[in-house]
């Protein structure tokens, strides 16, 4: 058999042409990896730039926030210190908490007395009617108290302040007593009609959470079908409408944390972070600052402090902000900080979290605030 000559592919000219093409190859590649480099470094500066800003927000609104902290009225400044605490974990805050304390348990201490006072319930109910403002809201709740607004009652003077005193570890010496007329009082036959879930949306979605909390009984499932039916349809929903829609949203979420104490697994509300996602443009265009913030607030509870959305949010607010007072008025310009504590202070949240969360304050296992706790006020045997 005749063998025959192997003769190489790289010949002396295909040589020269490899050498061409392998330093082409390598100049581009080079040039990639400087491009992709410098790319990335201007997104981290950029990223860090940012961070800097919202802390720089954070710490502007915090400066007026507590300049006027002990001007504010006495469930404001407990609102103010009771959050952040629980976002800071600093004990400065806890006398706020306890003067909190105070005026819940003075509160439960005087309802006590009149549960079974129908003409005052009745009178409660007329009062909350007659406060209304003349406004969407408003409307739709002078609707439903003008008839069968017993409820109010319930959900209002006694369930809100129950759940203070038990996210605080204590318990109102009456607590067996307000159970029980928690208890017997037909919720379900109430939160889930359409009407009361469009008057109240945020405040319902509070009070599903709060009576699951206290060991009441449990709506969240039948509650969650029957908002969700209840603005399904919501392309007609214009303005305050639809902002009302975006407020209970985010108050699933807020009360599931417990406002704050604890994170929130985003798989668990995965409908709702799916549509602020898909309709984040709208909300900006058509809600209000506080209620932008709020959207902002629940990503972070989700740990989701990189999502779109919370950029969006941020930006949004960080332009709300009024560089001379040094803080975000109401739409209609108004700069009285007591009505806008609550829109301020989520502003502050949104620039301040993630952070760790502290639950509580547990103002029994504070040595300073254990022995000046309001007398008709008991501390839990079992805490969180």
């Amino acid at each position: 058999m005749k063998l025959v000559k192997y003769k190489s592919l790289y010949t002396h000219k295909n040589n020269k042409n490899f050498s061409r093409y392998f330093r082409l190859f390598f100049i581009i590649s080079i040039s990639q990896v400087v491009f992709w480099g410098a790319q990335s470094w201007a997104s981290s500066t950029n990223t860090h730039e940012s961070l800097v800003r919202y802390q720089q927000a954070s710490n502007i609104l915090r400066q007026t926030l507590e300049t006027s902290l002990f001007t504010l009225p006495p469930r404001k400044q407990g609102h103010y210190g009771i959050r952040l605490f629980r976002l800071t974990g600093d004990k400065k805050y806890l006398a706020t908490s306890l003067y909190d304390a105070y005026v819940v348990a003075d509160r439960l201490d005087f309802i006590a007395s009149r549960l079974d006072d129908k003409n005052y319930i009745e009178k409660y109910v007329k009062r909350v009617r007659r406060k209304q403002h003349n406004n969407y809201k408003g409307k739709l709740r002078r609707e439903v108290l003008a008839s069968n607004g017993e409820f109010i009652f319930y959900s209002s003077a006694i369930l809100p302040f129950m759940n203070r005193m038990d996210e605080l570890g204590l318990q109102s010496i009456h607590n067996t007593k307000l159970r029980a007329a928690l208890k017997k009082f037909d919720f379900k036959s109430v939160l889930l009609k359409p009407e009361v879930i469009r008057a109240w949306a945020a405040q319902s979605a509070n009070w599903v959470y709060w009576l699951y909390q206290l060991d009441i009984v449990d709506l969240r499932k039948p509650y969650k079908d029957a908002f969700v039916k209840t603005f399904e349809n919501d392309k007609n929903l214009k303005g305050d409408a639809y902002s009302n829609k975006i407020y209970g949203l985010t108050h699933f979420i807020f009360a599931a944390s417990r406002y704050y104490q604890q994170p929130v697994d985003k798989k668990q509300f995965a409908w709702i972070y799916d549509y602020f996602e898909k309709n984040i443009t709208r909300i900006l265009k058509e809600t209000k600052p506080d209620v932008i913030a709020e959207v902002g607030v629940s990503f972070l509870l989700a740990g989701e402090a990189y999502h779109p959305v919370v950029k969006q949010c941020r930006e949004y607010i960080m332009q709300a902000i009024d560089t001379e007072h040094k803080m975000i008025p109401s739409v209609d310009g108004e700069w009285d900080l007591a009505k806008g504590e609550h829109r301020n202070v989520l502003a502050f949240m949104l620039f301040y979290l993630p952070q760790p969360l502290h639950p509580g304050p547990y103002l029994a296992k504070d040595d300073r605030f254990r022995s000046y706790l309001p007398k008709s006020a008991v501390v839990k045997s079992v805490q969180r």
